[in-house]
C-alpha cells in the first residue's frame, strides 16, 4: 500500500498586474510610488539605485529587488550605457511570501536561467522584445489562462529557489543613506503629528538644504510629500485592520475625517470606502 504525501502550497501567485521589459537611459529617474501589491525589479543588464521605504540599494546585473505591498519605492539608472530591466507586479499567498519583504537578491546560475526562460517565453509571444504590458497580450480567454499559468508557475519556482538558496544583497550604508534612513524612521514614529523640516533637520544633524537634497535623491519627492505618502500608506494598513475612518484620521493627525478622506482619494484614486470594497474583492 502506497502512502500519499500531501502537497502544501508554500507560495502561489494569485494575480498579475503588469510585466514589462524596458531600457532606461543614463540619468533616467522613476519617482516614488506605492500600491497594495508586490512589485519586483530585475536587472537584466546595468546598474540602478533603488529605494524601498528607508532602505537604499545599489543593484547590478542579475540582482532583483522585492517591494512589498504599500512600500514607498523608486529607482534611477546609474549605468553610463543605460540599464535593461524586467519589472513585474503581482499578488501572492502562502507560508513563505513574507520572507521576501525588504529583500534584494543576487541570482545564482540556476535562478538566472529560470528568469531568462521566462523572459524568452514572453519575447517569443510578442512582436516586440520590449513587451510593454502583460494585459495587452491576453485577448484570447483560453490562451490567457494558459499564458498566465505558465508565467505564475515559473515565478513560483523562482521564489521557492530564492527561499531555499538565497544570496541576499545588503542595503547601502553611505553617509547620505544613513541620514535618509534616520529621517524616515523619525517620520514613521511621528505620523500623528505635523512635520517641521527644521525639527527633522536638527534630529538628523544636517542642514535643511542638504536634507531636501537627500530626499530628492533617494525618494524623488519633497520632504512633506514623502511624509504624506507615509501617512497614506499607514492609513491603508489601518483600513486593512478594520480601523474606522474617524479613528484613522485621529491616529494620523488629520484635522478632520473629511479632510483625511479627501487626501486619501487624491493620493490613491479611491475613497476609503472604495478602497475597502477593493480589498474585499481581492481577498
Amino acid at each position: 500500500m502506497f502512502k500519499p504525501y500531501i502537497i502544501e502550497n508554500q507560495i502561489r501567485i494569485t494575480e498579475f498586474f503588469s510585466m514589462f521589459e524596458c531600457h532606461r537611459d543614463k540619468d533616467y529617474f522613476f519617482p516614488g510610488e506605492t500600491h497594495d501589491f508586490w512589485e519586483c525589479v530585475y536587472v537584466i543588464k546595468g546598474d540602478i539605485c533603488v529605494s524601498g521605504d528607508e532602505r537604499v540599494y545599489h543593484i547590478h546585473t542579475n540582482d532583483i529587488v522585492f517591494h512589498k505591498p504599500l512600500e514607498l519605492h523608486k529607482y534611477y539608472n546609474e549605468a553610463e550605457c543605460g540599464s535593461d530591466l524586467l519589472i513585474f507586479s503581482f499578488n501572492a499567498s502562502g507560508k513563505i511570501i513574507n520572507f521576501f519583504e525588504n529583500k534584494v537578491f543576487h541570482f545564482a546560475a540556476t535562478q538566472e536561467n529560470l528568469m531568462h526562460e521566462l523572459i524568452d517565453f514572453m519575447r517569443a509571444k510578442t512582436d516586440n522584445s520590449q513587451f510593454k504590458n502583460l494585459k495587452s497580450y491576453l485577448n484570447d480567454t483560453m490562451q490567457s489562462a494558459t499564458y498566465l499559468q505558465y508565467l505564475s508557475s515559473v515565478l513560483e519556482q523562482l521564489l521557492m529557489l530564492l527561499y531555499e538558496e538565497s544570496a541576499e544583497t545588503s542595503a547601502s550604508d553611505s553617509p547620505d543613506v544613513i541620514i535618509f534612513k534616520k529621517a524616515v524612521k523619525y517620520m514613521n514614529k511621528n505620523l500623528d503629528k505635523q512635520l517641521s523640516i527644521d525639527t527633522l533637520s536638527r534630529e538628523c544633524s544636517i542642514s535643511s538644504t542638504s536634507l531636501k537634497r537627500i530626499f530628492t535623491k533617494y525618494s524623488g519627492l519633497g520632504i512633506h510629500q514623502y511624509f504624506l505618502k507615509l501617512k497614506i500608506s499607514k492609513a491603508a494598513r489601518y483600513l486593512k485592520s478594520h480601523h474606522s475612518v474617524t479613528e484613522i484620521s485621529e491616529l494620523l493627525g488629520f484635522s478632520s475625517q473629511g479632510y483625511f478622506s479627501h487626501v486619501f482619494k487624491r493620493e490613491t484614486g479611491m475613497s476609503p470606502s472604495e478602497y475597502l470594497k477593493h480589498l474585499s474583492k481581492s481577498e
